[in-house]
């Protein structure tokens, strides 16, 4: 905690001593560490509150002009002093993320009768700093971006934003009177000129960082930019395709590479060469075949798809765009186009089947499922493990999950046989994990027992976030030794 210089405004006396010698006292300028100790401070839920002293100071005086604020007053709570530091402890809990003030301000002495003027306020947020404070993610316009009269200000913001607050504080100059629409998480407003904005007039928005969250947070720092309106007649066009990174918070930044080196969870940006109407635009556009995706905006010139899952690995997807798509001015674009592309994501490979090394283990690509392996399961209750080994990783549980339960195996021959059960799994690495099967039945001299292990591939089999998956499905048919 730093210390912070207060200088105070003294009153001091001048006074008469009878034995003819006249003094003028002079109290020192003392030093105070508060906690809070900086302006809008995030104050964790096990920091204390406290004004520490360097100098002994007269306690009820002290706790008179001590006060803590939030937008309804005075905080109610008790305050104890350890030496020379009084600690402020509220009588309930305070509000996350609520904006507090903390007071020292009028006249208090210290025990030697000395006065002091403190003049100390120091806002602060109660809340923890796992929460940052709101950020504008996006404004469209951008700055300096030419736009028609009725294009609409949007404005992307990181939290539920206090809208009362945003309508005040936000201003557009020259002024216009605006209509403010929200969407359902109160993060994105788009705001409307009452009935148009003047041709042929730059336009200035200032968004300042006083504009505050539903938690009465404000803005991490506030944005200026200006656009300019003027009507145009030239027929837009499409600028490029690209794959993009799937980042919304940071508007999807560009890929160097181009649309035939997508991968299964690029975004893909198309950017016109003039503002567009959204809506138009968005209705104007498909993909064959179709996935679930969404669209966004980044600004009024490049449109976002964003693939849910993923586009799937080895298909060949065509964009569409038709013509009908309008710019702000309502010129079409001259021709539809079409744009076809396959993600470049690597397929997913069984590198290596393990198990007992006398048993011919580990294996390697090509599997049969016609020639089978011998495998010695041992004694009752007759347990073999196998282990999976794979070119690709798999990073998340879910994936990891998928992968083990991808895997089963099954007695063919006898009909009669039972088909062993899983009785362990766990992973050596992110692209290698082992399973334990127990219940095999060892053959016989006048019986063999077959079973078919089998990893299923193809989309709805092993695969992992990236998109690739094992082609098809592999067998190995497997043999009990007597």
């Amino acid at each position: 905690m730093k210390s912070l210089p207060y200088i105070f405004l003294l009153s001091f006396i001048v006074g008469s001593i009878p034995a003819g010698c006249n003094l003028i006292f002079l109290p020192r300028t003392p030093g105070i560490v508060t906690s809070p100790s900086q302006r809008n401070q995030i104050l964790k839920h096990n920091d204390k509150i406290f004004l520490r002293f360097d100098f002994s100071p007269d306690r009820s005086s002290a706790e008179g002009i001590f006060s803590i604020k939030d937008f309804s007053g005075n905080v109610t709570g008790r305050v104890s002093w350890e030496d020379n530091t009084m600690y402020f402890n509220p009588e309930g809990k305070l509000v996350q993320g609520r904006r507090y003030t903390l007071n020292f301000m009028g006249e208090m002495r210290d025990t030697e009768g000395r006065k002091y003027d403190p003049q100390i306020i120091v806002p602060f947020f109660y809340g923890s700093t796992e929460e940052p404070p709101p950020e504008i993610l996006s404004i469209t316009p951008q700055e300096g971006e030419r736009v028609s009269c009725i294009t609409p200000v949007v404005i992307r913001f990181s939290r539920e934003m206090d809208e009362g607050l945003v309508k005040h504080k936000l201003t557009i100059n020259p002024n216009h009177k605006l209509h403010f629409y929200w969407n359902e998480s109160r993060t994105e407003v788009t705001i409307k000129p009452d009935q148009s904005w003047d041709n042929l007039t730059l336009y200035t928005l200032n968004v300042p960082e006083d504009i505050k969250d539903r938690l009465g947070i404000p803005l991490t720092k506030g944005v200026k930019t200006t656009f300019f309106v003027e009507e145009d007649r030239e027929a837009p066009e499409i600028v490029s395709i690209k794959p993009a990174i799937n980042d919304l918070k940071n508007n999807f930044p560009d890929l160097e590479r181009d649309l035939s080196e997508a991968g299964c969870l690029d975004a893909i940006k198309i950017t016109f060469s003039e503002p567009m109407e959204r809506d138009k635009t968005e209705s104007a556009f498909s993909i064959l075949p179709g996935i679930e995706s969404r669209l966004f905006w980044t600004d009024n010139k490049r449109l976002v798809l964003v693939p849910e899952s993923g586009f799937v690995m080895g298909y060949s997807y065509t964009l569409n765009i038709r013509k009908s798509a309008e710019d702000l001015w309502g010129n079409t674009l001259l021709n539809d186009l079409s744009v076809s592309f396959t993600p470049k994501t690597p397929s997913l490979k069984l590198l290596e089947l393990g198990g007992f090394t006398e048993d011919g283990f580990p294996l390697s690509p090509p599997f049969s499922g016609e020639i089978p392996v011998d495998i010695d399961t041992g004694l009752p209750p007759h347990n073999y493990t196998f282990t999976f080994n794979f070119n690709l990783d798999f990073s998340t549980d879910e994936e990891k999950l998928n992968a083990q339960r991808s895997v089963d195996i099954a007695c063919i021959f006898p009909p009669e046989g039972g088909s062993p059960i899983r009785i362990g799994q766990s992973w050596t690495g992110h692209n290698r994990f082992s399973i334990t099967f127990s219940g095999f039945t060892p053959s016989d001299v006048e019986k063999s027992y077959y079973y078919l292990l089998t990893i299923r591939g193809g989309e709805e089999g092993i695969k992992n976030k990236q998109g690739s998956f094992l082609p098809e499905n592999k067998e190995i048919l497997l043999r009990t030794k007597s």
